[in-house]
């Protein structure tokens, strides 16, 4: 009897481990069954989102004028965003490279003006993306006719009786110049040079400059021998361009300082603007030379 308390006991010792084993599988395999549900849901789900689509190609088309006289020319612009190839073709009012009627453009995007103003004088100038003809950028420029110059400050003091007297003045009048808190009558903005200003600054109307279509110009001379062009309505200032009489090779210099009329210690250099009226607006007008 004591050997099958034994026996009996001996069997129940090996048996509570394969129990045991049981549970222990039965408790992992509950722990592993989301696993299973998440990797099956996983593979049998919705797809990854798309990656999106890359932005739309743009083009914007610039030119440093509105205007330009016939047979001016203005030099246009494309700024292209978003294309492997930037390459443009243009057109002037939808005809490509333009005609002699509304005007014609070059692969490089120079327009000239035709010859006389077309009908309706404003016309369109636009890019078209070579790789996609749908995408375009476009600008206006309007062709007037080109005339003498017939408005502006051409010598010193205004005119040949040197009277100071513009009697074309159409806004500024003694009531308005009264620096009230309503008109207030002063400086708009100031342009730097290379040198002191002693010569008459000169104005001119409508000038037509290669590649920048029609501007109001102002001419200034400094004592350092160079001329500058700035745009007459631009604020800030806006240079258009500038020369210098300089040339150091062939001795062309300024006067040195303190060498010039006694109490005036500056280089001396173009202090007249008389004689160079002339020079100056054909220099800055080809198409009126």
């Amino acid at each position: 009897m004591l050997f099958d308390t034994v026996v009996e006991s001996s069997l129940h010792a090996h048996r509570r481990p394969r129990a045991g084993w049981r549970r222990a599988a039965w408790c992992l395999g509950i722990l592993l069954a989301p696993l299973a549900v998440i990797s099956c849901a996983t593979a049998g789900g919705d797809p990854p989102p798309a990656a999106p689509a890359p932005p739309a190609a743009t083009v914007t088309v610039s030119a440093p004028a509105t205007d330009v006289a016939t047979g001016g020319t203005v030099q246009f612009s494309a700024n292209v965003v978003n294309a492997s190839n930037p390459a443009v073709t243009w057109e002037v009012n939808s005809i490509p490279s333009g005609n002699l009627t509304v005007g014609t453009i070059s692969p490089e995007g120079l327009y000239q003006g035709p010859t006389s103003p077309p009908n309706p004088p404003k016309v369109t100038v636009t890019a078209v993306l070579a790789a996609e003809a749908a995408i375009s950028g476009s600008a206006p420029i309007t062709v007037v006719a080109d005339g003498p110059l017939s408005f502006g400050v051409f010598s010193w003091r205004n005119d040949t009786m040197l009277s100071g007297v513009n009697s074309l003045e159409t806004i500024l009048t003694p009531a308005n110049i009264n620096n009230s808190a309503k008109t207030v009558f002063g400086k708009l903005s100031a342009c730097p040079v290379d040198g002191e200003v002693y010569a008459q600054p000169l104005y001119a109307e409508n000038v037509s400059l290669a590649a920048a279509g029609l501007h109001n110009v102002v001419f200034v001379a400094t004592e350092n021998d160079s001329v500058f062009a700035f745009d007459a309505d631009a604020s800030p200032c806006q240079m258009i361009w500038q020369t210098s009489f300089l040339n150091s090779a062939t001795g062309v210099t300024t006067v040195p300082a303190c060498l010039t009329t006694a109490g005036a210690c500056t280089d001396g250099g173009m202090s007249n603007t008389w004689e160079q009226t002339t020079s100056l607006l054909k220099s800055a007008s080809p198409a009126r030379r």
